[in-house]
């Protein structure tokens, strides 16, 4: 008898952040594409859902808040990777050239290092780290214990947890002071070409915006205001 696919709800942080199953995945495979993955082998149960928005029109800072609703709303802010954000400060993920989003949050850990009453007993801090990218939907191949490859279905946004480590990966950042347009209008007025696409970085107090294959290196402050060419 089948099993009927299920989707699990995972709570916290004040916000709900909902885990496909495997199964779940497959039936989306199935609808979205009409046919199962031809090569299974092992697949890790990664913490996926839709897209929060329309992906062809895709605004980063827009959809912020439900990206932060997934990771979930006990961590916080640490940085914004946005890779070809066009002029208006929209990304089209559907595109053949690979746009995609990575943030990451993370959280404070108090941990001990070794039992009461030893001399490896020490109290201190560790941080965990969840990292969200935001990618057009499609498959997506990972390597088998078996040798060879999985492939299974990428729904849109992934979440996966880092390890614990003894350092924050960057510094807490505030909500964004603008959208991802402000900071292209600062470029347009230095003549860059409106029919490019901008690696925006927002991390470390400051966001960054660059095009490749050109001269435009531009960074801006918390504000957006602009700091140097």
């Amino acid at each position: 008898m089948n099993e009927t696919p299920s989707i699990e709800i995972e709570q916290g942080g004040g916000g709900c952040r909902p885990v496909i199953t495997i199964a779940l995945m497959f039936v989306v495979a199935i609808f979205v594409c009409g046919c199962i993955p031809f090569t299974v082998g092992t697949i890790l149960v990664d913490q996926v859902w839709f897209l929060p928005a329309d992906g062809s029109t895709f605004d980063p800072i827009a959809n912020l808040s439900a990206v932060h609703d997934f990771a979930g709303r006990d961590y916080d802010l640490v940085s914004i990777e946005a890779e070809f954000v066009r002029v208006d400060g929209t990304m089209d993920l559907y595109a053949d050239y690979g746009p995609n989003v990575v943030y990451r949050f993370s959280r404070e850990i108090a941990v001990e290092t070794g039992p009461l009453g030893t001399s490896a007993n020490t109290s201190g801090v560790q941080y965990e780290t969840v990292q969200v990218e935001v990618a057009g939907p499609g498959f997506r191949t990972a390597p088998a214990e078996e040798g060879g490859v999985s492939i299974m279905p990428f729904l849109g946004m992934d979440r996966d947890m880092w390890l614990l480590t003894d350092s924050l990966p960057g510094e807490f950042m505030p909500e964004p002071a603008c959208d991802f347009a402000r900071l292209w209008g600062s470029a347009l007025e230095m003549n860059t070409p409106r029919e490019a696409v901008a690696i925006i970085d927002y991390e470390r107090g400051e966001y960054r915006f660059r095009i490749e294959g050109t001269a435009i290196n531009l960074r801006f402050d918390l504000e957006c205001r602009l700091l140097s060419r």
